[in-house]
């Protein structure tokens, strides 16, 4: 295991099943390569009532790995505090809309 750079996640090829990399830095903090090559950063983590999320930061070429694990940082910190990011961005989509 070792620190996600940008040239390891470019550099990394498709298999024929999903690809995890982990980081060294952020416990939780990967990103995952698709056999079709798409590659995206995920955070794993459990929440304080001990459920586990997986929740996706953004997709490899949107967004630098340095943004990812900035944001995971952040995600992470939340959590420490008793919150889940990953739960108020699912209440936030099950919220219905007035028009």
């Amino acid at each position: 295991m070792q620190k996600l750079t940008k040239k390891i996640v470019e550099s990394t090829l498709p298999q024929d099943k999903d690809l995890i990399l982990w980081d060294s830095e952020i416990s939780g903090f990967f990103c995952k390569v698709t056999p079709t090559g798409k590659k995206s950063y995920f955070l794993y983590y459990r929440t304080q009532d001990r459920r586990q999320r997986r929740p996706k930061i953004g997709d490899h070429g949107i967004m630098t790995c340095e943004q990812a694990r900035n944001i995971a940082q952040r995600w992470l910190l939340e959590v420490s505090q008793g919150k889940d990011p990953s739960g108020e961005k699912q209440e936030v989509r099950q919220t219905p809309i007035l028009k």
